[in-house]
Order: C-alpha cells, then sequence, then structure tokens
C-alpha cells in the first residue's frame, strides 16, 4: 500500500516536471493586423504616391509596416531581452534605398546603406510593441520591389518573417481635385499651421487630406 502511494506521489512529480516549463515558458513572434505570424510567413506591402496636380509624393505611412500593423508580442510569463533584425535580402529598383526599423519607440535608420539593421529591447510579460520595418524609395520614380526579411530572437526562442516592399505605377493614385499644386483641399504642417497650397511647398512633412504626406525635392 505504502508502495502505491509512493509510486503515485511519483508519478505526479514528474508530470509536473513537463507542466511547469510550458505554463511558465516563454513565447515570443509576430502579429500582423492582429494575427499572430508562424515563423516564414510573408507580408506584401504595397507602396502608394499621390499626384496632386504637382508632382508625385509617396504617402507617408504606405512604404512601411509601421503603426499598429506590425506588432512584437510577448505571450510568455516574464520580461526578457529581445533582438530585432532588419534586413535587405533582394532589390530591383534602380536607384538606391534606405531602411528603419523600430522596436516600441526606439528608431534606428540605416544612413550607411548596408541593408542591416540590429535592434535590442525589452518586453514585458504579455505586452506588445509596434515594429515600424520602413524601406525609404528615396524618389517616386524608383520603381521595384524590395524583399526583405525581419527576425525575432529571445533566448533559444527565434521567429522571422518575410516582408515584400512592392511599388510600381499601379500604386499612383489620382485624387479628384486639381486646382493649384495641391488642389482645393488645405494644407497644414505638424504645427497645425494652414498654409497656402497654391505655391510649390517646400520638402517636408506636412497635413493634406487629412493624411500625412511627405514632399520631397524634385
Amino acid at each position: 500500500m505504502k508502495s502505491r502511494s509512493l509510486l503515485s506521489l511519483l508519478i505526479i512529480h514528474l508530470s509536473l516536471l513537463f507542466v511547469v516549463p510550458a505554463a511558465f515558458g516563454q513565447s515570443f513572434g509576430f502579429k500582423w493586423n492582429g494575427e499572430a505570424l508562424q515563423d516564414g510567413a510573408v507580408i506584401s506591402v504595397p507602396v502608394v504616391a499621390e499626384d496632386y496636380g504637382g508632382g508625385f509624393f509617396i504617402v507617408e505611412g504606405s512604404t512601411n509596416t509601421g503603426g499598429n500593423n506590425l506588432q512584437i508580442v510577448n505571450t510568455g510569463s516574464s520580461t526578457a531581452d529581445i533582438t530585432v533584425v532588419g534586413k535587405v535580402e533582394h532589390t530591383t529598383t534602380s536607384s538606391a534605398i534606405a531602411i528603419q526599423l523600430c522596436a516600441g519607440g526606439d528608431c534606428t535608420r540605416d544612413t550607411q546603406g548596408k541593408g542591416i539593421i540590429e535592434k535590442n529591447a525589452k518586453l514585458a510579460a504579455g505586452a506588445s510593441v509596434p515594429a515600424r520595418w520602413e524601406v525609404d524609395f528615396g524618389d517616386v520614380s524608383n520603381y521595384g520591389e524590395v524583399e526583405t526579411t525581419l527576425s525575432l530572437a529571445s533566448g533559444s526562442t527565434s521567429v522571422a518573417i518575410s516582408v515584400k516592399f512592392v511599388y510600381e505605377t499601379t500604386g499612383i493614385r489620382t485624387p479628384s481635385f486639381v486646382e493649384g499644386e495641391w488642389g482645393n483641399t488645405p494644407v497644414y504642417d505638424l504645427l497645425g499651421r494652414r498654409i497656402s497650397s497654391k505655391r510649390p511647398l517646400a520638402p517636408g512633412l506636412y497635413i493634406i487630406g487629412g493624411r500625412k504626406v511627405v514632399v520631397k525635392a524634385k
């Protein structure tokens, strides 16, 4: 009888050895629009430019997977260090491109054109942070595809996804209003001051039609 009790206790202890790590283990990964991404997943990001009557301008936010679209998530039970690496694998563009990677609010831009960025960050248990992975085509006529990878590692856990940025002539939109250079829509700077849309705008970031628009030098 005593031997049976000891055997039962041994079985319970052995089962706990397998249950506890699973319950308290770490789990990291990416989410795209709220959906978990599996290792090796591929995302295609269209790049959009708009013609306001005075030339084509790439719309800010359309050349990246920023905002709440792409998230780094930690579904584990403790805070841990994570390493995120963004890398350009292949490009068909005719001109140079630049990349930028953000983990949370901390951003790094590839100013030396190496085509790879590595970032380290801490992620609390059950938390998520936006992972802004951006390709700057530099010029509105620099059409092509840029194939990249984004990998995440923490301890022995790792996951990698592919992000393809596609910029084609079909990615150009022409708004219905074309009056003066920027049409008859209000133009504001980032301080909320309305400025004239009847003259060429200096290169910079503006709010046009309720959206952020990057005006680049012609």
